[in-house]
């Protein structure tokens, strides 16, 4: 029989969970008897690695292969570090946690870990949470659900301490991120969150940097010593010295400097809080802004609970008794309850969605949800009889163009503080056009105000299978946003009354997000476009063979039919490279021909391999056009001639023509960069962005139909309407 946990899988340490046999949540030890196991791993050249203790000892020692502080970097693109050659992100660092996490309570207590309950920050966004959802899989968790820090925190606090109607503030320092949620407890042992905010760039850690200036300040003082690395012993100091202070009202700091020798620097507890007091006005900050959200004071607050190990400074309980007016309660494990109470909800009955409803209302939303969660007849009844509600603390909205459409703006969906998991379904008119390859494109924003500048894109979908109506009336597509129980976004998409999940894909979302920050510039009526001549050139070589090639066919019909109503003189012409080049289109104005001759070009018409390149015959083709002049590479591999075809694509730049360098599999993105030139430049898409990226292409360049925009961003003059929703992905019925 395996067993349910609760992973705090903390910036610093780390901490897992169980329900035993006598109904008490407890922590399960490592293999060497400790109850919290460091954030540290440490790599080795032969691809090993260690993790927790021994790893945090040689990051103290400042011994080379040391990951640590990675939960910070959760969500961003890139590397985090690199050791041996082997690069790491900080999903991937978090993957190796949660995995030895794992093996290590199921080694000490010989069981099979059924199902996990995983924590986050609060404040962590959908950028932060998919990852981590994703690493504790990749670790081989069956993961139930994540849960945010201070919502565990609350129920490890409410099972033995509940208190009716209490309103009780948790305030979670931990090492690297802090959060502010305030809970009430109902009738029927219910714990609600009511609101949640915080700074997930805020912890601990922050404490020890300022500590670290604070001892190169006094040892650059007392010595007269300066040295570029310093800060970097200091930094290791601070930790101890930190640590001292909890107890000792002064610490001492010794360096072995050199060229020097050693080193011994004094710091009193009041240097230390003088020096850290703007991180502490910080929590100060997002305190006063969640009660005055609420129009409440701290005397509605009946107790404050500290989390998280930071708050063992003594500085911080000092801060919450002058802030609060009140002692703030330690009857919770500060370091040990974020996972305990992670335990006790892995035991818990899931939660229904809510159905809300699109509202500008600044009030807490009202859900349908009622009742508790029955008690079974267990060893562990007294905690089954708990149950939550936890809030997303982020809005969701998605990008569409504004009434006048004039420009874009965030349409709010879903606001901050609903509770999870949650769902709003609207109808909105969509056109569209009889040639097909009808898509609608869906970005996804965090962040509270109508400015899309001012809030995150999270993540983006393309919707397709929309079938066309042949009355030319618009039809009806019915979208469905929901927050799940993890915090993380899903979008799903019905045409008209079916009962049919329209295909939506979830793609991250766009790089570049400044073409919505600026207004839509419409041309003048009937206003005449210049002329503009387009070669196409698509890589047919062997490595397009199967979908690679259906899928480039598809886009550059999708490509040409954008030019059907464009309001000029219009050629667009096709040609097939390989070892060879071959035209396979002159340039036209008869773009139904056009789009024929590309539905006949097959992989390998040109010859297996890349030995030739298309700037010579774009080069012909084009030099003396009237107009702008444009040719639009597509490429899936590495060409075996690059400089020769690098130097002939800068003689069409040379000759005005803009060449777009397209590329997706293999294809070397620097190459792309070095053969594009124009505004548009070089694009690296996946093989599924084709379509989308080719249509996109065609309106930079001047092709689309009227209301392009809001055909594609859902901001028609009609407003959307609220309609029914259905199961959401996940949602047992």
């Amino acid at each position: 029989m395996g067993i349910k946990v609760g992973i705090d899988l903390g910036t610093t340490f780390c901490a897992v969970a169980m329900i035993g046999d006598d109904g008490k949540a407890a922590v399960i030890p490592n293999e060497m008897g400790e109850r919290l196991t460091p954030s540290v791993i440490q790599f080795f050249d032969d691809g090993s690695y260690i993790v927790g203790a021994d790893a945090k000892e040689a990051l103290d020692y400042g011994e080379e292969g040391c990951a640590a502080v990675f939960k910070r970097s959760m969500g961003e693109s890139g590397v985090y570090c690199s050791f041996y050659g082997r690069d790491y992100t900080a999903q991937s660092l978090s993957e190796i946690m949660l995995r030895e996490l794992k093996k290590q309570a199921e080694k000490v207590t010989g069981q099979r870990i059924d199902e996990a309950v995983v924590t986050v920050p609060a404040y962590f966004g959908e950028l932060q949470r998919e990852p981590t959802l994703r690493a504790a899989k990749d670790a081989g968790l069956n993961v139930r659900q994540l849960v945010s820090e201070p919502t565990a925190a609350a129920m490890n606090y409410a099972a033995d301490h509940f208190r009716e109607n209490a309103k009780v503030l948790i305030y979670d320092l931990g090492g690297g991120t802090f959060d502010l949620t305030l809970v009430q407890m109902k009738k029927n042992d219910r714990v609600d969150v009511i609101r949640t905010t915080g700074n997930s760039m805020l912890g601990g850690k922050n404490w020890d940097e300022e500590l670290a200036k604070l001892l190169v300040q006094k040892i650059e003082e007392d010595v007269e010593y300066t040295e570029c690395d310093i800060h970097t012993h200091a930094l290791r100091e601070a930790e101890k010295v930190k640590i001292a202070l909890s107890s000792a009202m002064k610490a001492r700091a010794h360096f072995t400097l050199d060229d020097y020798g050693s080193c011994t620097v004094e710091v009193t507890r009041e240097e230390f809080d003088d020096a850290t007091a703007h991180l502490r006005e910080k929590t100060r900050g997002l305190c006063i802004n969640l009660l005055d959200s609420m129009k409440l004071s701290w005397r509605d607050i009946n107790a404050v609970v500290l989390v998280g190990g930071s708050t063992r400074m003594p500085q911080i309980k000092k801060f919450i008794k002058q802030m609060s007016g009140r002692e703030p309660l330690s009857r919770v494990n500060p370091d040990e309850a974020v996972a305990i109470g992670a335990a006790i909800m892995a035991n818990l009955k899931a939660q229904p969605y809510a159905v809300q409803k699109i509202t500008n209302d600044e009030s807490v939303i009202r859900t349908l949800r009622k009742g508790s969660v029955p008690a079974k007849e267990t060893a562990v009844e007294s905690l089954q009889k708990l149950s939550v509600s936890d809030v997303v603390a982020h809005t969701l909205g998605k990008v569409t163009v504004n009434r006048d459409g004039t420009g874009y703006k965030n349409q709010i969906i879903i606001r901050e503080n609903s509770v999870i998991p949650v769902k709003v379904a609207v109808a909105e008119q969509f056109y569209t056009k009889d040639e097909g390859g009808n898509e609608s494109e869906i970005i996804m924003l965090q962040g509270s105000s109508e400015n899309v500048r001012e809030c995150t894109a999270v993540c983006r979908y393309i919707v397709s299978g929309i079938e066309h109506d042949p009355t030319h009336n618009p039809t009806i597509l019915k979208v469905q946003y929901s927050y799940d129980a993890n915090g993380i976004v899903h979008v799903q998409a019905r045409q008209g009354d079916s009962d049919k999940d329209l295909p939506a894909k979830k793609l991250p979302a766009p790089d570049d997000m400044s073409r919505y920050y600026e207004g839509i510039s419409a041309p003048p009526a009937k206003a005449k476009a210049e002329p503009l001549r387009i070669m196409m050139a698509v890589d047919v070589s062997g490595s397009m063979t199967g979908r690679p090639m259906e899928e480039a066919k598809k886009a550059m019909c999708r490509f040409i039919d954008e030019f059907s109503c464009y309001p000029g003189d219009v050629k667009i012409g096709a040609m097939a490279v390989s070892d060879r080049t071959q035209v396979v289109c002159e340039l036209t104005n008869d773009l139904t021909a056009c789009r024929e001759k590309v539905g006949e070009i097959e992989v390998c018409m040109t010859g297996l391999c890349n030995e030739a390149d298309p700037f010579d015959e774009i080069l012909n083709r084009l030099a003396v056009a009237r107009g702008k002049k444009v040719g639009v590479v597509l490429a899936d591999g590495v060409w075996s001639y690059r400089d020769k075809a690098i130097t002939r694509a800068k003689r069409c730049a040379a000759m005005g023509i803009n060449i777009i360098g397209m590329g997706f599999g293999e294809a070397d993105e620097e190459f792309l960069k070095a053969i594009s030139s124009g505004e548009i430049g070089a694009i690296k898409v996946e093989l599924d962005e084709l379509t989308p990226t080719f249509g996109k292409i065609a309106q930079e360049l001047g092709g689309g139909r009227g209301g392009k925009s809001r055909r594609l961003f859902g901001g028609s003059k009609t407003p959307p309407t609220e309609c029914e929703t259905w199961p959401a992905p996940g949602e047992q019925t």
